[in-house]
């Protein structure tokens, strides 16, 4: 506990700050997560049960394609804008989620506000297009 409270303590201070990334990192993970299943969901809207399982083995940048495909059809192009004007920013979050999850260390901050604003548009555009199909 003595070790903990020393703020004066260069290595407590190292630790603390590496501590806190890790966290980050771990919320980060967690929350593409909940991205990604929303998008595959979007992506097999449409599509009949036995190829569903297909599609989760197939490419993220694929999948992602689908679901923004899948939200212009059902519910044209005004509507789902906002995806495909995201889908550069979604495919970096997909990069940085692989560097975190296969040890790499990160190079830039990672934006969990923009990720979390991600996910709730995706959420949204999911329930328009359950909601029209």
């Amino acid at each position: 506990m003595a070790f903990a409270c020393d703020a004066d303590n260069d290595d407590v201070l190292a630790i603390a700050e590496e501590e806190g990334t890790f966290l980050t990192q771990a919320f980060f993970v967690l929350m593409f997560g909940v991205l990604e299943h929303q998008i595959n969901l979007l992506a097999a809207a449409k599509i009949l049960d036995a190829r569903r399982d297909a599609m989760r083995g197939s490419a993220f940048a694929n999948r992602l394609d689908s679901a923004i495909k899948v939200a212009t059809e059902v519910l044209g192009d005004s509507h789902a804008v906002e995806i495909a004007k995201a889908r550069e920013q979604i495919i970096d979050w997909y990069s940085s989620r692989n560097d975190i999850a296969h040890g790499e260390p990160r190079t830039r901050l990672l934006d969990i506000v923009s990720l979390l604003q991600g996910a709730r548009m995706i959420s949204a555009l999911l329930s328009k297009v359950q909601g029209a199909i």
